[in-house]
């Protein structure tokens, strides 16, 4: 009974039973803002911790750092493991590995710490901990032999006298396109301090320990693939929502895969739901033993596939639609007809000088007798044959045969069409279902792959198998198809919005849309089914895992954003940005206050920013990712307290800095960007209200919490404060600078405990590059 009272028999119940049966409950209602939801689920926060780090990135040192800071857990030195306190939760927010020397013990801990305690330990997925994934396909030695390429980058050379094989593939990989250079050898030297690596061990064979380690984490019951299984892509404690990286407009209700229903999730608690089920389905996909959903296809006919690959010559067709017999209507995959003595078959080439594909005069028609029979993948388009003007904007992905239907023993050739009803400009279904009826209309396709040879089946349940698995197949050619459209620029009028420059901050390489066209010089391309995902990417791969590697991604085919949680960021230029009405409408409707994120750095503590307004309520978002912390700058000159406020806190701090000075924790000191800055959020949930109203009904309001935030700067000096001060997470503009100062913190100066003195710190930005001040809370008072 959702209507329950809290102290009805019904409310008794629930608290009576089993912790099993409450934990089925909760994620039964837990997309729901009904009063059952929020009486009896919530409450039990009421009173727990919950500590927030993220992005430690490998770096052993700032894990350590973190260890001794936090309240929350603490290593027991008996079972060398981690203990989580009572009443306490810890969310890790996401990228585990990749800078630092400890990636493996960081997730040992990780992993360790979440299977003792399941239900207060939650993990979000990060984009360095997801791309790892692309490691079970493109270590594989048939992958291996050959060139590399990426979908983002191109084709990746190696740098001179790299090693080969697996060992030096991996390097490749990590070096230029998943942004950690140094990952490798920060792999050595972490295998070196377990004793997995030995002094007697040559050169390549540490070089194979090294890329074995990687494997044996990401392949099944690894410690990586056991994180990535046990993660979420969003998080929602109480009022408050946990991704790695953020939201805009266009990621708000977004799940994948892009080829479903289109619809969003109407609350954040539903959109939470909605991708945890997409992050479930990918996981077991991958991990599970059959693979059977997309890797292999239907294994009953892959022998017909042998001779699948990218044409060397594609070319285009254009005829009248004309009737046919029906015959794929009646077996459910309607087709378009091509009138055959009406067809005109045309070599496909590019001129690079203008903004469409030209068909030179010189060129002289292919001949249909000169054309393969068989299946084939192109895309087409429809006009009207009145006007030659385009019936409908979009491209349509296509499956479509040439030749004599062996199954119906044909006496005459023809070429029949099926169109999926997807706009390959954008991967999305239309809106308004594709119109069954183009007779009389001219239909164009462009021809780039052959999928099979003609096939005479035994019967029609054969012929309809088969047909599903090339509908499937050319599915798995949706990215091909919007490479191709996008970069020869088919689509007039179509404005592809352009990345950001943080889309691919974490590739080595900036994406030019030059090289892409090494990937339509087919003579190098080897058949699809053989390319691992990164080659191609797409949500509609046939890889598994292909939706989660996508979703990991800052940006699709074509240079076209991503929306996705994991990468986006509420940082505009390297500056804190509050994003639109829009988002806080759809949080303040689905009663979030706090969202908490990291993925992209600024800075030596969390940046705090909050969103009020008379009329609503206020919505504040944590950004705490701090891995270049070591490169803050701090200036007195903006202000005229910030000498004087130096003064005060280094006389505070004497013992923190010449602690500091005199660690021997911080990583490889020509690679770490971290410095002595370390940083936490704690969040306390506070006990729920209750009110009798209306009628005696009770009605209670979601427990919301406070929130402490501590830490050390990258000069030493350690902070800690409740977010209660009215100055933390807003911002001021100095008029005769034109720049804008965010408050991030305070330090505590007061020489007793009646009078309440504080240093505030504050910051500005642009780009990576991030400046400190102090300024006093009279000054500070002047500008808000």
């Amino acid at each position: 009974n959702c209507n329950s009272r809290r102290d009805s028999p019904q409310g008794t119940m629930f608290r009576r039973c089993s912790s099993h049966v409450r934990f089925a409950l909760r994620r039964r209602f837990y997309s729901t803002s009904s009063p059952f939801f929020q009486q009896i689920l919530l409450p039990e926060l009421t009173g727990q911790t919950v500590g927030y780090i993220t992005d430690v990135e490998g770096n052993i040192g700032h894990w350590n750092r973190w260890i001794d800071l936090t309240t929350i857990v603490s290593r027991n030195e008996a079972t060398s493991e981690l203990d989580l306190h009572d009443k306490c939760h810890l969310v890790y927010g996401g990228d585990v590995w990749d800078r630092g020397k400890g990636d493996l013990r960081i997730i040992k801990d990780l992993v360790t710490l979440k299977k003792r305690y399941p239900s207060r330990v939650h993990f979000v997925l990060g984009n360095r901990d997801i791309n790892k994934l692309r490691l079970l396909s493109e270590l594989e030695d048939e992958v291996v032999q050959r060139d590399m390429q990426t979908y983002w980058a191109g084709r990746v050379k190696p740098s001179p006298n790299q090693e080969g094989g697996m060992p030096g593939r991996l390097r490749l990989i990590l070096e230029k396109t998943m942004g950690c250079p140094h990952s490798f050898e920060f792999r050595r030297q972490e295998l070196k301090e377990l004793g997995v690596i030995t002094s007697e061990d040559s050169v390549e064979e540490q070089g194979q320990k090294i890329a074995t380690s990687y494997l044996d984490a990401v392949r099944k019951g690894g410690l990586l693939a056991e994180y990535l299984r046990l993660g979420s892509l969003a998080l929602l404690l109480g009022d408050c929502l946990f991704v790695h990286g953020g939201f805009h407009e266009n990621t708000l209700g977004w799940v994948p895969p892009p080829t479903a229903a289109g619809d969003r999730a109407e609350s954040v608690q539903q959109w939470v739901q909605q991708l945890q089920s997409f992050h479930d389905r990918e996981i077991e996909d991958l991990y599970s033993d059959s693979h059977s959903r997309r890797t292999n296809f239907n294994s009953k006919w892959s022998h017909l596939y042998e001779n699948e690959a990218f044409l060397e010559k594609p070319y285009t067709l254009a005829s009248e639609i004309v009737r046919g017999y029906r015959r794929g209507t009646s077996l459910g995959f309607p087709t378009a007809n091509l009138d055959v003595p009406s067809l005109s078959v045309t070599p496909l080439t590019y001129d690079g000088g203008k903004e469409s594909l030209e068909i030179p005069e010189d060129n002289t028609a292919l001949l249909l007798e000169d054309i393969q029979t068989g299946v084939y993948v192109g895309c087409a388009r429809i006009y009207s044959s009145d006007t030659s003007e385009l019936l409908f904007p979009q491209y349509y992905p296509c499956v479509f045969s040439v030749g004599w239907n062996p199954t119906y023993n044909n006496t005459s050739k023809t070429i029949e069409a099926h169109l999926l009803d997807i706009d390959i400009s954008s991967t999305l279904p239309h809106k308004e279902p594709l119109p069954s009826d183009f007779y009389g209309e001219r239909i164009d396709i462009h021809t780039l792959v052959f999928l099979r040879n003609e096939v005479k089946f035994d019967n029609l349940d054969a012929l309809v198998s088969c047909i599903q698995e090339d509908v499937a197949r050319t599915k798995g050619y949706l990215c091909l198809l919007q490479l191709f459209l996008n970069d020869k620029n088919l689509i007039k009028g179509k404005v592809i919005e352009d990345v950001d420059s943080n889309i691919y901050r974490d590739n080595a390489t900036e994406f030019d849309p030059s090289s892409t066209d090494e990937l339509c010089q087919t003579s190098s391309f080897v058949p699809y089914a053989k390319q691992p995902w990164s080659a191609m990417g797409g949500y509609c791969s046939h890889h598994v895992g292909s939706g989660l590697l996508q979703y990991g991604m800052g940006g699709l085919r074509g240079r076209v954003k991503n929306p996705t949680v994991v990468y986006e960021n509420f940082l505009h230029d390297g500056a804190p940005h509050l994003p639109s009405q829009v988002v806080l409408k759809y949080l303040r409707d689905s009663g979030i206050s706090k969202v908490f994120t990291g993925h992209q750095p600024h800075g030596d503590s969390p940046v705090v920013m909050t969103a009020d307004a008379k009329d609503a309520s206020v919505v504040q978002f944590f950004t705490c990712d701090t891995s270049y912390a070591k490169d803050v700058q701090w200036s007195t000159q903006f202000f005229d307290s910030s000498q004087e406020c130096l003064r005060k806190i280094t006389d505070a701090s004497v013992e923190v800095e010449a602690k500091a000075k005199d660690s021997d924790c911080i990583d490889s000191e020509a690679f770490d960007t971290r410095g002595r800055a370390v940083a936490e959020v704690c969040l306390h949930f506070r006990e729920s209200t209750y009110d009798n109203v209306n009628n005696g009904r009770v009605v209670s309001t979601p427990p919301s919490c406070d929130v402490k935030i501590q830490g050390t700067l990258n000069n030493g000096v350690q902070y800690s404060f409740k977010l209660d001060d009215g100055y933390v997470g807003r911002k001021f503009d100095v008029d005769d600078t034109a720049t804008t100062w965010w408050v991030k913190a305070y330090i505590d100066v007061s020489s007793n405990s009646s009078d309440k003195e504080r240093v505030f710190v504050i910051c500005k930005s642009e780009g990576i590059n991030v400046c400190n001040s102090l300024i006093s809370e009279e000054e500070l008072s002047t500008f808000m």
